[in-house]
């Protein structure tokens, strides 16, 4: 427990300790009555803050694996019982608050019910894409439920079928093109028309939407909604793709600016690529919304700290996370094998980026609201 440790700077640093922690109780390497290493020792192998360290701690001592003993440290407790039942949750990386927001609500769940808890990244330590590791990781660990907060490919997801075919899956706001899976997600096609439509209800005339692949299902949806839009109000539509993440916005941005083509409305497939089209204009003098309006898709916390702040599609990631574990935990405990799909609904959040400023911001988010509450929050399909 000495060796230095190089770990991402993000706020789900502390389930990584933990992990730790419980990973040397569980092979003995820290016997019942042992001290745990001090929180000084700890932050500086970890790189983190002394508060990272104590909210590791914290959570292990709320799972009854730790005992606190004031004045004198922390130690393992005594007759330590962990449940030989393991969940998984596959995300894509630890650098955004919406996987930040999901797994601080499984974590908990899945350890309030006496769960082991394994958080698995998709991406490696330089920020690529590696669903490889996934396998390699299931090759030595065996789970009972595997969260998937991801699209697969097709081969990846048969890979895993094969090494675990008892294991439960259930996918968050993904799934596997071709295949019958168990997923909660949202309603992408209504919240890209919704963005779409308010675009165009501002006046914009030449409104450009930045997707991701063509492979991705939900990018496919959110294109889908966005050609409705555009089409129901006869509307020429214009369409660049790039990707999820703030370099392919920024880039994108460049290349149309480069060609000499000019928007005067943006709809990006995720607030990441809005705030990397956004750093673009603003290196360019060009204003946002007076010249070129704005909207996004997740409703980041960082999608608020931006000036102005980005307009975008809220989905409740906090209320999917918790039906999918509540859901995966009672599968595991029933052994059922009942196909669960969920689709929750969407509301887009009107702010600066994309209304003019002769209009209420507050009004014109109350009357969207409204308009959307007509559609079900979790529509059973």
């Amino acid at each position: 427990m000495d060796k230095k440790i190089k770990a991402p700077n993000t706020e789900l640093l502390y389930l990584k300790i933990a992990s730790d922690v419980k990973k040397a109780i569980e092979t003995g390497e820290l016997k019942p009555g042992d001290t745990v290493t001090s929180e000084r020792k700890l932050a500086q192998n970890y790189s983190v803050s002394y508060d990272t360290v104590r909210k590791a701690i914290q959570s292990l001592v709320d799972e009854k694996l730790l005992v606190k003993v004031q004045g004198k440290g922390v130690f393992v407790k005594d007759n330590v019982k962990v449940n030989n039942k393991k969940i998984g949750v596959l995300i894509d990386t630890l650098n955004l608050s919406y996987y930040a927001d999901m797994v601080e609500v499984m974590e908990k769940l899945i350890t309030g019910q006496n769960y082991e808890f394994f958080l698995i990244c998709m991406t490696d330590a330089d920020g690529k894409a590696d669903q490889g590791k996934m396998i390699r990781f299931l090759e030595h660990t065996t789970l009972d439920g595997l969260l998937v907060a991801e699209e697969l490919r097709r081969e990846y997801y048969e890979q895993i079928k094969a090494i675990c075919p008892g294991m439960c899956m259930i996918f968050l706001d993904g799934a596997v093109a071709g295949a019958e899976v168990d997923y909660i997600k949202f309603d992408d096609e209504s919240g890209a028309f919704a963005a779409t439509e308010h675009l165009i209800r501002q006046g914009r005339k030449k409104i450009l939407f930045i997707d991701s692949d063509r492979n991705f299902i939900n990018a496919g949806l959110r294109e889908h909604g966005y050609l409705a839009a555009m089409q129901r109000y006869g509307m020429e539509p214009w369409v660049k793709y790039a990707g999820f993440h703030y370099d392919n916005g920024h880039e994108a941005m460049q290349k149309i600016m480069s060609d000499g083509k000019m928007p005067d409305a943006i709809f990006c497939v995720t607030d990441m690529v809005a705030m990397g089209a956004m750093q673009v204009l603003a290196d360019n003098k060009i204003t946002v919304p007076d010249q070129v309006a704005v909207v996004g898709f997740s409703n980041l916390r960082e999608a608020s700290f931006t000036r102005p702040r980005i307009s975008s599609v809220k989905v409740d990631v906090k209320e999917i996370s918790r039906l999918a574990v509540t859901e995966m935990i009672d599968k595991i405990e029933k052994r059922s094998k009942s196909l669960w799909q969920v689709i929750f609904s969407t509301h887009l959040i009107v702010r600066e980026s994309s209304t003019n400023k002769s209009i209420n911001i507050t009004k014109q988010t109350k009357q969207i609201t409204q308009q959307q509450n007509k559609q079900t929050e979790g529509v059973m399909v």
